[in-house]
């Protein structure tokens, strides 16, 4: 394929470099936000453009104001033919502009040519953001339809600021050129990135977020369970805003109590929150508009919660970085990574996929040669059933997409085999500024992970016995700030026990086997504790009883229940055996009162000091 170099200076747009896109054309705009889709919206031809997600279809087919554009129609979700044929005629010879997702681009020619049109002649036809056929092919079939059309039309590109180069051959063979629009010396277009490996995400993370409580953070992420996590962990459900696809919106996040979760930036009325997620159908195309805003912009990869959260920093973390329009405060990426993966170079990958095509060639070969039998060609079958080349097939055909998706995904994956290779891609991209460094903690992704694996009391069980060995090597008297930030993950790991560890002790959860009502009990008899001896009520009741005074059981009942009324500030139930709390106590058996013997006590030297303090032997009380 012929490569062409353009450069843009500072402050230029595509269109004073292209003023029009050329037929048989890859554009790599290098620099997102150019103005290169604007360009073919503006354009004096018919156009149909096939745009990835419907976010991005939402905010082209919007004017600057808010609302919707008449000359423009956005195909997809519930759009049906009889729409596009209204628009078709509403038009009628002034130029159309039809904007589509993949899934749509079938029902968009047969409006046309319903209205006798020939869509193949009578429109240039853009696949933007091109690179998706590729990245999303897996799990997107769909994605690669519009290609059965594509080379039939006479005027026909492909655009992306990241576009991956595809084998299919018909590109060759139709004569395409690939244009590169590189920067200028004098243009400045560099992002300033952070690069924050750690062995824990959420650790990392929660911090960051800890320590920008007056910014706004707009966090990039594929992983739904590390959102989730971060907004249970934070306790964000009011406050925080997810944008994501309709099916995690639904299965996800509403079911978790998640109130503020949207598909696209416009149903959120008023705008973003302090903090904000994004799923991978935000990453590319969507211009996020926000004149008074320059966010903080945080990539979140987490390999312990899904592989698919790797950032390909060639693709998509150039896009990601070019979503806000009016700019950004600061780019972060953190991620985890797995020693497991193997460390192959490309070189090494890009070979073993030339071998298992090469191998194919082969096969066919081999049952073409004599296709009468049954026995070799059975034998073909069951090869060709083997991962190695399901996951590049489509109907029993190589499929070159599902190849390069593979391809694709490999050479990513290698990069998070430790940090210094991801930060060395980073470099290779030539599009960052690059610091950043490795935080290490003592709780790892791999113990949450571990802990995660089981539930119930043997959770909690692993989480205590996880804890105790964690503060006994490493506490109590550490004032070392990171071994409280490393400490504090047990909390975020189960509160209940984290609490129960340091109020009733390890061996309380053991006895009672880490039975959840228990421990429960267990915690709200050691608050009604802490509330009983509270120093306001310790010296009411230093004033209403005496050393060496006999009372009964109903007696120190009643005046103890009047005192914890005036003096707690939650509901206490007192019992005539409270009075043992404050005092040192001689059982009674028959104190007389109006003729009647009752049990009581004589009291005598008080539990606490002058001051109130709490008596050392009374810190862990079990009251029953």
């Amino acid at each position: 394929m012929k490569t062409i170099t353009l450069k843009i200076r500072n402050k230029q747009y595509m269109e004073q470099i292209v003023p029009v896109l050329q037929t048989n054309t890859i554009y790599n705009k290098r620099i997102p936000g150019i103005g290169a889709t604007t360009l073919e919206i503006n354009s004096e031809r018919n156009s149909i453009l096939i745009l990835p997600f419907i976010p991005v279809i939402e905010g082209k087919c919007r004017k600057k104001d808010g609302g919707l554009r008449n000359d423009i129609i956005g195909v997809f979700g519930d759009k049906n033919i009889d729409d596009i044929i209204s628009y078709l005629e509403h038009r009628g010879d002034l130029k159309k502009k039809i904007l589509c997702t993949p899934e749509k681009f079938e029902m968009v020619l047969q409006a046309i040519r319903d209205e006798d049109g020939d869509p193949y002649a009578d429109y240039f036809l853009l696949i933007d953001e091109c690179e998706t056929i590729i990245k999303d092919v897996d799990y997107r079939p769909k994605i690669k339809g519009p290609l059965k059309h594509f080379f039939h039309f006479k005027n026909k590109a492909m655009i992306s600021a990241t576009p991956i180069i595809p084998r299919d051959a018909r590109f060759e063979y139709h004569g395409f050129k690939y244009v590169k629009i590189e920067p200028h010396k004098n243009r400045k277009y560099k992002v300033d990135l952070e690069l924050l490996g750690t062995n824990n995400v959420v650790s990392v993370l929660r911090q960051y977020i800890n320590e920008h409580p007056d910014e706004t953070l707009c966090i990039f992420t594929n992983c739904a369970k590390t959102i989730t996590k971060i907004i249970n962990d934070l306790n964000l459900h009011n406050e925080a805003k997810v944008f994501c696809a309709h099916r995690l919106l639904v299965k996800r996040f509403k079911v978790t109590g998640v109130s503020q979760a949207y598909t696209s930036l416009s149903d959120s009325k008023d705008g973003l929150a302090k903090i904000n997620f994004f799923t991978s159908r935000f990453f590319c195309a969507v211009d996020m508009i926000f004149p008074e805003i320059r966010p903080h912009v945080i990539m979140v990869t987490n390999l312990y919660y899904s592989d698919h959260s790797q950032i390909d920093p060639a693709t998509d973390a150039i896009q990601i970085s070019g979503r806000f329009r009016e700019g950004i405060n600061k780019m972060v990426h953190i991620s985890n990574f797995n020693p497991d993966i193997p460390n192959k170079s490309y070189a090494e990958i890009k070979k073993e996929d030339e071998e298992i095509m090469l191998l194919y060639k082969h096969l066919i070969g081999y049952r073409k040669a004599q296709p009468e039998n049954k026995a070799r060609s059975l034998a073909v079958e069951t090869i060709l059933e083997d991962a190695a080349f399901a996951s590049v097939m489509t109907d029993g055909v190589y499929d070159t997409y599902l190849a390069d998706n593979r391809l694709h995904q490999s050479m990513v994956s290698v990069n998070y085999c430790y940090y210094n290779r991801l930060k060395a891609i980073y470099e290779k991209t030539n599009y960052f500024n690059l610091s950043g460094k490795y935080e290490s903690r003592r709780v790892t992704d791999d113990d949450i992970m571990r802990k995660d694996a089981v539930a119930g009391a043997k959770r909690r069980k692993a989480v205590a016995e996880a804890l105790h060995q964690f503060y006994t090597e490493n506490g109590p008297f550490n004032l070392d700030l990171i071994f409280y930030s490393d400490l504090h993950e047990f909390y975020y790991m189960d509160e209940i026990v984290f609490t129960a560890y340091f109020e009733l002790g390890i061996e309380f959860m053991q006895s009672v086997k880490y039975v959840l009502k228990s421990i429960k009990r267990g915690l709200l008899n050691a608050h009604k504790a802490k509330l009983r001896v509270a120093d306001q009520i310790i010296s009411a009741v230093y004033i209403e009883f005496v050393k060496n005074q006999v009372v009964t059981n109903n007696e120190a009942k009643l005046k103890l229940q009047a005192i914890y009324n005036a003096y707690s500030p939650e509901h206490i139930t007192a019992t005539g055996t409270d009075i043992r709390l404050y005092f040192e106590t001689t059982e009674l058996h028959n104190i007389v009162r109006n003729g009647t013997g009752h049990r009581g006590y004589r009291l005598g030297n008080h539990k606490f000091t002058q001051t109130h303090q709490l008596a050392d032997e009374s810190a862990h009380l079990n009251l029953n």
